[in-house]
């Protein structure tokens, strides 16, 4: 009863709610060309100032764009082609975390 009591308060079987850099990994692996590596990205995530306040409306902006085109993907193996809408989001929300991250160093 005791291991039942502990797990209830589990999401998807994670002890606690995702922040906004879980939910930018998880949405941006997406559109990008590098391994997924969730603990990484999270943590640059938080180090680059994607989750400042200052940058609340960019990453918001991406975050819809990836859930309302669950399909977009970035071609990797062309990189002629043209950049998905999404990524166009995600670069400027990188555009505003280094203006954050800046002011940190």
């Amino acid at each position: 009863m005791l291991l039942a009591l502990g797990a209830e308060g589990c999401q998807n079987g994670y002890p606690i709610a995702p922040t906004l850099c879980d939910e930018w990994c998880d949405q941006t692996q997406q559109i990008s060309c590098e391994t997924y590596d969730p603990a990484g990205c999270v943590a640059s995530c938080e180090k680059t100032g994607i989750s400042s306040p200052a940058c609340a409306s960019f990453v918001q902006q991406t975050l819809n764009c990836l859930h309302d085109h669950p399909n977009e993907t970035y071609d990797c193996g062309n990189p002629s082609t043209a950049l998905s809408m999404c990524t166009v989001f995600e670069n400027e929300t990188i555009a505003c975390a280094s203006t954050q991250s800046r002011g940190t160093e």
